[in-house]
């Protein structure tokens, strides 16, 4: 049986902090169009299962049935109260364009052509690759991101998702019109008190400039400070702006993981391992 969508082009998600949170962060209350789906109904109420293979269908409108739409897949035949043999029957699947209710998919702009109108169809997300590496095709063209980002940016400006609250800021070499779309795209803005890139101070990382301008527009002195980094000269300007530094794992810096190790306070591959205490 085929993979599908997600398995064959990596599917988009929001990890929590335990299993409720991350279930919470990905069970979506609202639809493409920010309104709530329709009356939940998943395979297993449809009135007769399905018989035939590999049947297009109409992409589903409420949540349920859509990610149900490949359950009942194997048809047993029984004899004497015991199974003599079994069918399995390939999933239905509806026209990949524009499918925006499928909430984990990243989305492309295919230009219009002789052949067909423009559309916007599913591309490749590399789950490999450490976030901010993906923004720009998480965001796209802004126009249409994946669905579990919207949902996430709908619990944050409602407050679910507010912490303790910890002065947080960006300290950053990349240009300032990317670092705004990605901002803005994923509506998080509001979680930052401070943004600032290379260009705003007098010299560029390994340099601690941008790290001590951040904070103090932050109010907050630097020994107070903990930056997270995932290249040594990056490493080196938050240590000798005198803050504490943890390295993060990143697929585009293995080879300097060692290096990044001996420069950085501690080292994590993923942030949860900072509610457990970081190695």
């Amino acid at each position: 049986m085929s993979p599908g969508w997600l398995g064959q082009l990596g599917l988009v998600y929001v990890k929590g902090v335990n299993l409720f949170e991350t279930l919470m962060r990905n069970l979506m209350f609202l639809n493409d169009r920010a309104e709530l789906w329709e009356k939940g109904r998943p395979n297993w109420e449809l009135e007769e299962p399905r018989s035939e293979e590999r049947t297009e269908i109409v992409c589903p409108g409420n949540y349920a049935e859509l990610l149900t739409m490949q359950c009942r897949r194997i048809w047993l035949e029984r004899e004497n109260e015991k199974v003599v043999r079994y069918t399995l029957l390939g999933g239905d699947f509806f026209d990949k364009k524009n499918a925006f209710a499928e909430p984990m998919t990243l989305w492309g702009l295919r230009k219009q052509t002789k052949e067909s109108p423009e559309c916007y169809l599913p591309q490749k997300h590399d789950m490999e690759k450490m976030l901010w590496r993906e923004f720009s095709s998480i965001i796209g063209d802004g126009k249409h991101i994946p669905g579990v980002v919207q949902w996430n940016g709908y619990l944050q400006r409602c407050g679910f998702l507010k912490k303790k609250e910890i002065r947080m800021g960006i300290a950053t070499s990349n240009a300032q019109d990317m670092v705004a779309a990605v901002l803005d795209s994923l509506d998080i803005r509001s979680y930052f008190g401070v943004v600032a890139t290379a260009c705003e101070v007098a010299a560029g990382k390994p340099a601690p400039d941008i790290y001590l301008k951040v904070a103090a527009d932050l109010g907050v002195h630097p020994e107070k400070c903990l930056v997270f980094e995932d290249v040594p000269a990056g490493i080196l300007a938050g240590k000798r702006a005198g803050m504490r530094v943890g390295a993060v794992e990143d697929v585009f810096s293995l080879s300097m993981i060692e290096e990044k190790k001996e420069l950085a306070d501690f080292y994590i591959r993923d942030y949860r391992e900072l509610i457990q205490g970081a190695r």
